[in-house]
């Protein structure tokens, strides 16, 4: 019987045969099918983020768009080592810092809201590639997500059907006037390996 280890295990146990020393795992945020996200500690590295991915070309494309945001000045974990695995293994700046919810004020969402226009600033690197969706405007493209996402959330029971529609409603709302971008840029901020892409319908 085969037995399929963890991304994560099979990331830790890659980093301890490279690296010659023992690995200890101290957050787990992500550990999903195909790639995981932690925290980990060697004696001679200290504390350092993790992030494991089966695919080597989102890790690749990650990279380079930290690389990038980083070049620009925004405070993103700088890439301390890659490893192509597989599993790909992104070795980076361990930072600090508080998701935004609702009780922050309006203050610390401008300063997001700025950090984001400059990272769409950015000249993609040539590594993100043109995103997959093309032929369509990106007005139509983001409304069709919107209602995509808004179907995958009713389906996996986080919104109720009512929830699901006023929530597709309003982001529609939102993207249907969005313009054409006159340059390729960087269209989403978190840099997660599924979401950074790049827009450019003449590409």
């Amino acid at each position: 019987m085969v037995v399929e280890v963890s991304v994560m295990a099979a990331a830790r146990a890659q980093l301890e045969t490279l690296w010659a020393t023992s690995v200890s795992v101290n957050t787990v945020w992500v550990d999903v099918g195909d790639r995981a996200v932690f925290s980990a500690y060697s004696a001679d590295r200290g504390l350092v983020c993790i992030k494991a991915d089966r695919s080597a070309a989102r890790s690749i494309r990650e990279a380079a768009v930290l690389h990038a945001a980083h070049r620009a000045g925004l405070s993103v974990p700088r890439v301390l080592e890659t490893f192509l695995g597989p599993p790909a293994v992104l070795v980076l700046e361990l930072l600090e810092g508080q998701a935004l919810t609702k009780t922050h004020s309006p203050a610390a969402w401008a300063l997001a809201g700025r950090t984001l226009r400059i990272l769409h600033r950015v000249t993609p690197p040539p590594a993100v590639g043109p995103f997959a969706h093309t032929g369509v405007t990106l007005a139509e493209f983001l409304c069709d997500w919107a209602s995509a996402e808004a179907d995958r959330a009713h389906g996996a029971g986080l919104l109720s059907a009512h929830e699901s529609s006023q929530v597709a409603l309003a982001l529609h709302r939102s993207f249907e006037n969005i313009p054409e971008p006159d340059r390729p840029c960087l269209l989403n901020g978190d840099c997660q390996p599924l979401i950074t892409c790049c827009w450019n319908r003449k590409r």
